[in-house]
């Protein structure tokens, strides 16, 4: 539980700051000390790039800290088919979907607690974020030891483009895909969201559907039936680039009514590979249109082959473009 409090969006960066309060209050000497980290914080990120491989931790990708994280909910990671290889000389962008309330599936792709490493053989994946946690304290060092990028368009390409088998996990529906998490919902933005689909061409990269079966059943969404509600979310989401979320999730004592993610299992579940064809500067949208086509085909394969079986009360999938 200690674990899930502070990797949950909501009540994590409470914790840091907290902390650090009480450091500037009692530690001699704290106003120099947070002087000189906020110098640092502010160089480190302006010079820097991001995604930033020679400061990976893999022992604290693979600590017991993620282990912990992992079995919270439980999380699994599985192909969709045993045999489907991924040749470690490619590069892949891992489309993950649904958003949910945090991605805690998608976030699960940045350790090794669930086995990706062995799964993947070859393949180093740097798992998307918000640009705004890595202005977090500690927080930040966390991120940048599992190697996570900011999801802009440069580190996108500099990811795809690193080494061979370097990859990049998205979770492609962004902000505005989360004010659709609730249990049962499978409606993801997908219908005209092409962005992703353009930086796999300019790189060369496969495209993989990857679907978080349990995802959304981690919080309740208060603000799915009001209409007055969205609307807001949607206007706020626009200037801040994150959106507002009215939910509720579990306590550390009680079993409703907190910020905390209820304990359901989530089985991410990966799809075969999508060839985008050669790398191409200025792909046209001839190109783009098939592949976003052949694309969203395939993720709704992929929800209809395992819904049964992991979501069974999840809602057909269906896509939007708001």
């Amino acid at each position: 539980m200690l674990v899930m409090t502070y990797c949950n969006l909501f009540t994590g960066p409470s914790i840091v700051i907290a902390t650090l309060l009480l450091l500037w209050l009692y530690l001699p000497y704290s106003n120099y000390l947070l002087a000189a980290y906020i110098a640092w914080v502010s160089y480190d990120n302006m010079s820097r790039k991001i995604p930033t491989y020679n400061r990976i931790s893999q022992s604290w990708r693979n600590s017991r800290f993620y282990q912990l994280f992992r079995d919270y909910f439980p999380i699994r990671l599985l192909k969709a088919d045993r045999s489907t290889e991924f040749d470690p000389a490619h590069n892949y962008l891992f489309c993950y979907h649904p958003h949910g309330v945090q991605s805690a599936g998608a976030f699960s792709f940045a350790s090794n607690a669930t086995g990706f490493d062995e799964t993947f053989p070859g393949l180093q994946a740097s798992v998307q974020t918000l640009g705004i946690n890595f202005k977090i304290p500690a927080t930040r060092e966390n991120l940048i030891a599992l190697g996570v990028g900011d999801a802009s368009k440069a580190c996108l390409t500099y990811a795809l483009a690193h080494k061979p088998g370097s990859s990049v996990v998205l979770v492609t529906g962004g902000a505005a895909e989360s004010m659709y998490a609730h249990p049962g919902n499978s409606k993801v933005v997908l219908k005209e969201r092409v962005g992703f689909v353009k930086v796999a061409c300019r790189a060369g990269a496969k495209l993989v559907p990857v679907w978080g079966f349990g995802e959304n059943n981690l919080y309740e969404n208060l603000a799915v039936k009001s209409q007055t509600l969205r609307k807001w979310q949607r206007r706020v989401q626009r200037v801040l680039s994150f959106a507002p979320l009215i939910v509720a999730g579990r306590g550390v004592f009680s079993y409703s009514g907190g910020l905390i993610p209820h304990r359901r299992p989530i089985t991410i579940v990966v799809g075969a590979p999508i060839d985008c064809g050669p790398a191409e500067q200025e792909p046209s949208q001839e190109r783009i249109d098939r592949v976003h086509a052949e694309y969203k085909a395939a993720v709704f394969k992929l929800f209809n082959r395992f819904k049964d079986i992991y979501d069974p009360k999840a809602e057909p999938v269906s896509y939007t473009h708001l």
